[in-house]
């Protein structure tokens, strides 16, 4: 049989449960409380960020319209400039030109002028040079001859000088080849003296 402590036993235990659960309960309605507004604050988040990037493609799409203008600006610009400064270059290069142009005529008209002087002079100057070189070429001609044959008239007395030593000496040999032989006889000779 089941005695008063177990139904007393049994009353607790239901009554900490139900507690549990209702404690339990409360906690699950605060999470899903909480769970419903993060998922609310998400949503906006979301929806933010949403309005956000479509905010920044819509600046970036401006500020590339905006980088364009100042391309074509400059452009411009630099266009005009250019156009400005050729036309201002052309007008004080064209005096330039001219009087360049001018000086090189002149120069040239000297240059021709110089040298139809030149070619006159030479002209005039070919026969008196012919007549020079030919002159000098006889002159250069009978000089040399000249030296030559007085060199011929130098060396003759030293080849004879030269011919008469040789001669000489021919016959000192001689003289001592046949003294040689003679001694060899037993025959006496005179002594022979030197010529020179």
């Amino acid at each position: 049989m089941v005695s008063l402590d177990q139904v007393l036993l049994l009353e607790k235990k239901v009554e900490s449960a139900v507690a549990k659960i209702a404690q339990l309960t409360a906690e699950n309605d605060a999470l899903r409380s909480k769970c419903a507004e993060l998922t609310n604050a998400l949503s906006a988040k979301t929806e933010q960020f949403s309005s956000f990037q479509t905010d920044q493609n819509k600046i970036e799409a401006g500020i590339l319209k905006a980088l364009e203008q100042l391309e074509t600006v400059e452009n411009a610009v630099l266009t005009t400039e250019n156009t400005v400064a050729s036309n201002a270059f052309e007008e004080e290069s064209q005096p330039e030109l001219t009087e360049i142009t001018e000086t090189v005529e002149e120069e040239t008209v000297q240059e021709e002028v110089a040298e139809e002087t030149v070619n006159e002079q030479e002209e005039v100057i070919q026969p008196e040079t012919a007549e020079n070189v030919v002159s000098e070429e006889q002159t250069v001609t009978e000089e040399t001859v000249e030296a030559q044959e007085e060199e011929i008239l130098e060396e003759i007395p030293q080849q004879e000088e030269n011919i008469d030593a040789d001669v000489q000496i021919s016959e000192v040999n001689e003289a001592t080849a046949d003294g040689s032989t003679e001694s060899e006889q037993g025959q006496d000779k005179p002594e022979l003296f030197d010529i020179f």
